[in-house]
C-alpha cells in the first residue's frame, strides 16, 4: 500500500493528544478523478514528542497505511482540518478532521457549568464581566440626574433643572346658542332633574331658581325666554330667587297668572322673594309675593334692575319692604299691579337705590295694613319718582307715616300732594330731603 501523508502545524511545546482525522484512499479505476471515488479511512493518533513525525521544510509529516485502518464513509461531526497527502495526484487536499474536544477526551476543557458567562483569556476559562449600570434618572446617592421634587405636581426637565408643567388652561363650556324663543315650565309636580321644557310632571322643573340658572347658562341671542310658573309652583323653601345675569338682547320673563297673581304664591320663606344684586333686567309679572318671616319683596342693589306687573304684594315683616332699592339698581313698575298685605315700607330707596312707575296706572289696596316705617321712604340719595300713579286705598284701611324724605332722599310725586300716598301719619321731611 502506498503511503498517505498529513501535514499539521504545531507550536513549540505542543503535544497533540488526540486526534481524529480522515484519509482519502485513491481510487485505481478513477486515477482521472483525483478526489472523486475514494474510500475513506479513520484514525486516532497520539503525537507527544518527534518519533512517530518527520520534519520537511518547516511542515510535521505522518506515515500511514490505509490497510492499518477501517474504511469510514463519512466525515465525523465537529471535525476541523488537516492537509491529507494524495500520492495519486502529488497534491494535499484540505479535509475535515477533529482536533479539539471537551471533557476527558483531551483538548480545551469545558467551561464551568455554574451559569455564569465564560470566555476564553490566557488559555484559561473566565467570567465575562457584567456590563455596568449607566444611571440616566436615578435619584439620590447613585448620581445622575436628581429626582423631581415629591410633592403631587408633575414635573418636566429644563434647562437642566426640574420644571414644573403648567396645568391645561380650562376651556370653559360652550353656551347652547337659541335659535329660536324658549319657554320653560316650573310646576309643584316637576323635578329639577327635567329639562324643563314640557308642562307636565316628566318636562317641568321644581323650582323657579333653577329656570333662572339654565337661563343664564344659555346664549339668547336675540329670543325671547320665557319660565311659565303654574299654580301651587314656585314656592323656595330654602330662601329667595337669585336672578342673574344673562347673555342675549331680550330680558327674561319670568310670568305665573296675570289674571289672578293669587294663584302662583312665591315666599321667600326668610330671604327676599326675587333678589337682583348688580344684574342685568327681568321681569317679574302675574304672582304674589310673600315673606312672612324676614326679606323684602323684590331686592335690587349694585345695579341691579326688576321690572314688574301684575304682583300683588302679601304680607311682609315690618323691619322689610314689599320693594327695596339701593346702590343704584332700579325697580320700576311696568303695568298694575296690588297690595293686599303689609310690612314696614312699601316702597323703600336708599343709597341711591331708584324706584320709578313707567306708565300710569292704579295700585288698589285691600285689608288692614300697616307701614309702620313710611309707605314711601327715600333717604341717603335714594329717589322715588311716582308721578301718573294713584293709590287706591279704598275697601283697606292703612296706617302708619304716608312717607318720608330724609338725608338728601328724593320723592317726586308729580305734585300729588301731601296726601298722595296712604297712610293715617303725616309725611316728613328732612336733611335736605325733598317731597314734591
Amino acid at each position: 500500500m502506498t503511503a498517505a501523508k498529513a501535514t499539521f502545524a504545531l507550536n513549540a511545546g505542543e503535544c497533540v493528544r488526540r486526534l481524529f482525522f480522515v484519509i482519502f484512499a485513491p481510487d485505481s479505476q478513477q486515477e482521472s478523478s483525483p478526489l472523486s471515488g475514494r474510500k475513506s479511512t479513520q484514525a486516532t493518533v497520539r503525537i507527544c514528542g518527534a518519533s512517530s513525525v518527520t520534519k520537511q521544510n518547516g511542515d510535521y509529516f505522518i506515515d500511514l497505511d490505509y490497510a492499518d485502518f477501517p474504511v469510514i464513509g463519512s466525515v465525523p461531526a465537529g471535525a476541523t482540518y488537516a492537509l491529507i497527502f494524495n500520492p495519486a495526484t502529488g497534491q494535499y487536499a484540505q479535509l475535515p478532521i477533529s482536533l479539539l474536544g471537551g471533557g476527558g477526551g483531551g483538548g480545551i476543557p469545558e467551561a464551568p457549568n455554574d451559569g455564569i458567562l465564560y470566555g476564553r483569556k490566557s488559555l484559561a476559562w473566565s467570567a465575562v464581566p457584567a456590563a455596568p449600570v449607566i444611571p440616566l434618572l436615578g435619584g439620590g446617592g447613585g448620581g445622575g440626574i436628581p429626582e423631581a421634587p415629591n410633592d403631587g405636581i408633575l414635573y418636566g426637565r429644563k434647562s437642566l433643572a426640574w420644571s414644573a408643567v403648567p396645568a391645561a388652561p380650562v376651556i370653559p363650556p360652550v353656551r347652547d346658542m337659541l335659535t329660536a324663543a324658549r319657554t320653560y315650565y316650573v310646576r309643584p309636580d316637576g323635578s329639577n332633574a327635567n329639562n324643563g321644557l314640557a308642562d307636565n310632571a316628566g318636562g317641568a322643573f321644581l323650582t323657579i331658581q333653577k329656570a333662572i340658572d339654565v337661563v343664564a347658562s344659555l346664549d339668547l341671542s336675540i329670543y325671547q325666554v320665557t319660565v311659565i310658573v303654574r299654580p301651587g309652583g314656585g314656592g323656595n323653601l330654602h330662601g329667595g330667587n337669585l336672578l342673574k345675569n344673562y347673555v342675549g338682547a331680550l330680558a327674561p320673563i319670568i310670568v305665573g297668572d296675570e289674571t289672578t297673581p293669587g294663584n302662583v304664591v312665591v315666599d321667600g320663606n326668610g330671604s327676599s322673594a326675587f333678589i337682583s344684586d348688580n344684574v342685568r333686567p327681568w321681569h317679574i309679572r302675574g304672582m304674589r309675593i310673600r315673606a312672612t318671616s324676614a326679606g323684602s319683596g323684590f331686592d335690587a342693589s349694585s345695579g341691579g334692575i326688576i321690572y314688574f306687573q301684575k304682583i300683588d304684594f302679601q304680607t311682609f315683616n315690618q323691619g322689610y319692604a314689599h320693594m327695596r332699592a339701593s346702590g343704584a339698581a332700579i325697580i320700576a313698575a311696568t303695568g298694575n299691579y296690588t297690595i293686599s298685605g303689609d310690612a314696614g315700607f312699601h316702597l323703600l330707596a336708599v343709597n341711591n337705590g331708584y324706584m320709578a312707575n313707567y306708565l300710569a296706572g292704579t295700585v288698589p289696596l285691600t285689608g288692614t295694613l300697616n307701614f309702620s316705617q313710611g309707605f314711601a321712604y327715600a333717604k341717603q340719595g335714594g329717589v322715588l319718582y311716582t308721578s301718573g300713579m294713584t293709590f287706591n286705598p279704598a275697601g283697606a284701611t292703612v296706617t302708619g307715616p304716608r312717607y318720608a324724605a330724609t338725608s338728601n332722599g328724593v320723592i317726586a310725586t308729580g305734585g300729588g300732594g301731601a296726601n298722595y300716598f296712604p297712610g293715617s301719619i303725616a309725611g316728613s321731611i328732612s336733611n335736605g330731603g325733598i317731597y314734591g
